[in-house]
């Protein structure tokens, strides 16, 4: 019987790349300036403060998740 292979999703993707990079504070900016929405099943994973919307603090915290000036809990950061 094949293995259902389940996506992960990673806190921080933004643009559903499988990556935490500087294209998801890009995406986090142009959905807040309504330049492209984020697709709705990664809103969950652009909003890293947990806070409900997703906003500039968002891009902020992916900009120093990226230069490892922030950090959250792995157990999060896995599947958003």
């Amino acid at each position: 019987m094949p293995q259902e292979i389940i996506p992960v999703k990673l806190l921080g993707d933004a643009d559903g790349d499988g990556e935490v990079n500087i294209n998801d504070v890009t995406a986090v900016q142009n959905h807040l300036i309504g330049k492209r929405s984020i697709d709705d099943e990664f809103m969950v994973c652009a909003d890293v403060n947990k806070d409900g919307a997703v906003t500039l603090r968002d891009a902020t915290l992916i900009q120093m998740y990226i230069a490892g000036k922030y950090t959250w809990y792995e157990e999060i950061s896995i599947i958003c």
